[in-house]
């Protein structure tokens, strides 16, 4: 069970600090920070893929236990081992089923309390200490938050790649592609996302017929794209914004970002203001995507206080130590992104 407090007395009446564990796991990466409930940073560790709705749970799992193994593994625990592991996780329902996730842990000799939360809790706890708030995601996938008391009391989309996703990195890198594949099928104008698609993936350029007259270069690029998993499309993303005259390039920034702003505004209470945390490699590598954000906190009557943060993990530690018992103010806020950031590499 959690300790109440960040320093207990065992039996022999030394003192020593909780250990924990914070993850941040999503579609791209996990990230894990092994913590003393003071919010001091003793390691961090980052393994693969760690999505259990688009990886699997078994490789999400394999990843998360990887990491967790190599963030304790030259460390000498405080106590007889860890006192809770706490997982922020995108599509971490699919973890809960049949209390999976639990018996996987205990299988892999871990046997303390594993907390599930949302990786978008973990955002915007990565960049506000406020308790109000909201939060809006958009990399592999996308959703926003309404953050009260330290909880979530409402949230829109981040349905998936297959439902929803609006406005995320899957969502424009599959417009890119859908662009270019219309250009090539004569369906569609001509783009130079077409030219800049097929050098990124080093697709042979072939104008002539194919099977069943179909032009070979089309051939050639569906023959990689259809290799990919679904999300894999989220590494096409960039290349919308490298052609900010291109018709069809402009007309996918512009969607992916009215989308965005919808899903802000599904969330967003007029009576309850707060500052909004924007997680995810769309939003925090390309500034015109904050532009929607802005018009809807406006429209809402709340001033533009934007704080943008490089992932979860800082937030995923906040979540750990509030659930362990420890008051996270400034002070205890500054040490954690100090400590982490001092793992970066």
């Amino acid at each position: 069970m959690f300790l109440s407090s960040p320093l207990v007395s065992p039996p022999e009446g030394k003192f020593f600090l909780k250990s924990l564990i914070a993850l941040d796991a999503g579609g791209t990466s996990v990230r894990a920070a092994l913590l003393a409930g003071d919010g001091t940073v003793r390691s961090v560790a980052v393994g693969g893929r760690a999505n259990p709705v688009s990886s699997g749970r078994k490789v999400a799992f394999e990843s998360v236990l990887d990491t967790v193994t190599r963030a304790t593994s030259e460390r000498t625990l405080i106590d007889e081992g860890l006192d809770s592991i706490t997982i922020c996780s995108a599509g971490g329902s699919e973890f809960l089923r049949d209390g999976w996730l639990a018996k996987e842990f205990h299988h892999a000799g871990f046997t303390m309390p594993v907390h599930l939360r949302s990786d978008i809790l973990a955002a915007y706890c990565s960049g506000a200490v406020e308790l109000d708030g909201y939060g809006l995601v958009s990399g592999t996938g996308a959703a926003a938050v309404r953050v009260r008391a330290g909880e979530i009391v409402a949230v829109a989309d981040g349905m998936g790649w297959l439902l929803g996703d609006e406005g995320s990195g899957f969502q424009i890198g599959q417009a890119v592609a859908r662009a270019v594949v219309a250009d090539l099928d004569r369906r569609g104008p001509a783009t130079a996302l077409t030219a800049a698609l097929t050098e990124l993936l080093d697709i042979e350029v072939d104008p002539r017929a194919g099977h069943e007259g179909r032009v070979r270069t089309l051939l050639n690029l569906s023959d990689v794209l259809f290799g990919w998993s679904p999300i894999e499309l989220a590494r096409l993303t960039p290349l919308a914004f490298e052609f900010p005259h291109d018709e069809a390039a402009r007309e996918i920034v512009a969607g992916a970002q009215q989308r965005l702003g919808t899903t802000l505004t599904a969330v967003l209470d007029p009576h309850s203001p707060g500052p909004v945390v924007l997680g995810g490699s769309v939003l925090t590598r390309q500034p015109a995507m904050s532009a929607p954000v802005v018009e809807a906190m406006t429209a809402a009557g709340f001033p533009a206080d934007l704080r943008t943060v490089g992932d979860g993990l800082v937030g995923a530690a906040v979540v750990a130590l509030r659930a362990a018992g420890t008051d996270v103010d400034d002070a205890v806020h500054r040490r954690l992104t100090e400590g982490v950031a001092r793992f970066r590499v």
